[in-house]
């Protein structure tokens, strides 16, 4: 076992253990969006687990380390993709035989219409070679042979880059196509993974009752405070207040941002 140092903002490099914080007062907080889709931050306490591939979106911590980057989390969703890129679909499966039998079908057709120039119309050598080009140009097994394998790993792909889903194979790709209901058990997941503000209400003005201060106002208050800060929350009071009102922002130099806890 080895104790490293994972400051804020860092990726934390393997599965280990939280030790201790690294600053009086230190608030864990990770980012595990990578691995479970949620995006709302999971707080840390000393004892708790943290995980290769997430960031430290809290203080600087001391983590003890307890597996190795080939037993990991990360390392077992990295080898469940590859092998889900490797895994053939019935398409795929069913253009590459289609290619197996078509191939030497071109290839015989190439050489007959090559033996028919030569021996019945007599064509010179650039004729005959335009007519096998011609022969293997139109009916070259490229598309079904290729094409269709680049389709599948550029879906599979995409799905995992822009829409954070990993798709298990190719198979699971195809059924798409044929699928009218889909049941999820995990709600937490189903979010485009940028929150934002639905609406806004005063309930009770307890600070000053008195004070003569309008809801668009206060919004800018709100926005105001948060506008320096990188946490997604925050971008949604921010962009809520720019939606909903044109009253200029003014960013507050002494406004202190802890990481997990707030301002």
């Amino acid at each position: 076992d080895e104790v490293l140092l994972v400051k804020s903002d860092e990726v934390i490099p393997i599965d280990g253990l939280l030790l201790s914080f690294a600053v009086k007062d230190g608030v864990g907080a990770t980012d595990e969006s990578l691995l479970t889709g949620e995006t709302t931050y999971a707080l840390k306490t000393e004892g708790d687990k943290v995980f290769g591939g997430t960031r430290n979106r809290g203080s600087p911590f001391f983590m003890k380390t307890t597996a190795t980057y080939s037993n990991s989390l990360f390392a077992l969703m990295t080898s469940q993709l590859q092998n889900a890129l490797e895994k053939k679909g019935n398409l795929e499966l069913a253009s590459k035989k289609f290619a197996a039998i078509f191939t030497p079908i071109t290839l015989a057709t190439a050489a007959l219409s090559w033996i028919i120039g030569y021996y019945k119309d007599s064509l010179r050598s650039q004729q005959l070679w335009e007519r096998v080009l011609s022969v293997l140009m139109s009916a070259t097994p490229c598309p079904a042979g290729i094409g269709v394998p680049i389709a599948l790993l550029s879906g599979m792909s995409i799905a995992t880059k822009k829409l954070g889903v990993t798709v298990k194979s190719g198979a699971a790709l195809e059924n798409i196509a044929r699928t009218s209901t889909v049941v999820f058990d995990k709600t937490g997941t189903l979010t485009v993974g940028n929150p934002s503000v639905k609406s806004f209400h005063v309930i009770k003005r307890s600070l000053d009752p008195d004070a003569n201060i309008s809801d668009d106002e206060i919004v800018r208050l709100l926005a105001s405070a948060e506008v320096l800060s990188s946490h997604p929350l925050a971008k949604a009071i921010v962009n809520y207040h720019k939606a909903e009102s044109n009253l200029p922002l003014f960013p507050n130099s002494k406004t202190v941002h802890h990481n997990g806890a707030g301002l």
